[in-house]
């Protein structure tokens, strides 16, 4: 009688397979959700991506010279998180799509680029530049060096945001956008107001009113991004450093906030 005993290999192939259907099954049970969708961010490569680099992927339809694009942008903007950061710490899989049903497929809708955490951050035809690159990117630098999930529910969403506007460089986001919704008479939101993700995204859609905001200026981001600026030319990149550190290990964000800005400028430290 033959051995029917399956061999470790075996037994590793059916395992795999095994959690491929059960990760299948419940996409497709929640297809509808975008939280969802994002966890196809695990395994880009069953959903049509393909590595073009550790941890990069692209659309299996993306042309040639467009993923030669996106791997030169993408070193400009690590350039940017640096001259902030030091250097980059954070390794999230970056996902690139050519097409706009890509990006949905993945959980996009209007935005430009999404982020979970220090993980991964996917990107629409739209995002494809130095500017979205670096603000999400900033976004995972943050969440990993200041110590994940836990620690960043203690870091306000406009810091987290602004910080990101200002590594960015994104014109929309600039602060002339400050400048001109002052001059137009469009009220800022406070940043009482962008406490809390919850607050930052009813922001977004309370200042998008075009009644209120009829040139449908940025001023969410811009307010943010205005905020972070200021501060980060009191301490420059030693500060922002010394403030993520404090952070990361268990100090109030409001207290070092200040108190870096305070430490900083006595010491005249750009």
């Amino acid at each position: 009688m033959s051995n029917l005993t399956p061999t470790p290999a075996g037994r590793a192939l059916v395992s795999a397979t095994m959690n491929r259907i059960r990760f299948l099954a419940v996409l497709l049970l929640c297809s509808g959700c975008s939280t969802i969708k994002g966890t196809k961010l695990w395994v880009p490569e069953w959903f049509d991506m393909e590595p073009v680099a550790a941890r990069i992927f692209v659309d299996k339809e993306m042309p040639s010279a467009q993923r030669k694009r996106a791997l030169d942008l993408l070193a400009e903007s690590e350039q940017r998180l640096a001259r902030y950061y030091g250097n980059v710490a954070s390794t999230p899989k970056l996902l690139f799509c050519s097409t706009e049903a890509c990006f949905r497929s993945f959980g996009g809708s209007t935005n430009r680029a999404k982020s979970f955490g220090d993980y991964a951050s996917f990107f629409s035809p739209r995002g494809l530049s130095v500017p979205i690159l670096s603000h999400e990117r900033s976004h995972a630098e943050l969440y990993s060096r200041a110590g994940g999930f836990l620690t960043m529910r203690r870091v306000p969403s406009w810091f987290d945001e602004g910080l990101a506007v200002a590594v960015s460089e994104e014109p929309t986001h600039a602060e002339s956008v400050c400048e001109e919704a002052r001059k137009d008479g469009l009220a800022l939101p406070p940043l009482s107001e962008l406490e809390s993700n919850g607050q930052w995204v009813e922001a977004v859609r309370k200042y998008r009113n075009p009644e209120l905001n009829p040139k449908n200026l940025a001023v969410v981001y811009a307010t943010a991004g205005c905020e972070v600026r200021s501060w980060l030319r009191s301490v420059g990149a030693p500060g922002l450093q010394s403030l993520i550190e404090q952070v990361r290990t268990g100090a109030e964000f409001s207290v070092a906030y200040q108190s870096v800005q305070a430490a900083y400028r006595s010491t005249g430290m750009r």
